[in-house]
């Protein structure tokens, strides 16, 4: 492959439709609101410090602040998770098992990659860690916060 051909790869990777359609899916507005103060500010923050991260994943000259950013992300997304099945639990919401399923999930795929950045990248099947970084941010606030979460009831 030549060097202008890796090149174009990498752009079209980093700066492709995922980052970008990433920043038009997850800009926080009130009609997102579930009508819990707590839930509601959480994803909120969760789906600014989303896209916060998913800036630094595309400059690999960032890749220290990266690993942090996506550390803080994750202690705020594992909080949030206590939170919100501590308050389906009380309801006895349903679909619970299936929704702290999904929490785990999510867990456990952030783990290893918040390792794999911290390795920097070793043990990946995918050279680009921003596409790794960019994927999770979709699932977690388009798929999990604006979807998953939409559909459970936070009040009796």
């Amino acid at each position: 492959m030549s060097s202008r051909e890796a090149e174009f790869r990498h752009v079209t990777a980093s700066e492709g439709i995922a980052y970008n359609t990433l920043r038009q899916l997850i800009r926080w507005d009130p009609s997102m609101a579930l009508g819990d103060p707590l839930i509601d500010s959480e994803h909120e923050k969760i789906i600014e410090m989303a896209e916060q991260v998913c800036v630094l994943a595309r400059d690999h000259d960032k890749s220290p602040d990266l690993v942090s950013a996506f550390s803080n992300f994750g202690e705020l997304l594992f909080k949030h998770f206590d939170d919100e099945e501590k308050k389906l639990t009380k309801l006895h919401a349903d679909g619970l098992s299936k929704h702290i399923a999904q929490h785990q999930a999510m867990r456990s795929e952030f783990e290893f990659i918040r390792q794999r950045l911290m390795d920097d990248g070793i043990g990946w099947a995918c050279e680009e860690q921003s596409l790794v970084v960019v994927n999770f941010m979709i699932g977690v606030t388009v798929g999990h916060v604006l979807e998953s979460d939409a559909h459970q009831t936070l009040s009796q």
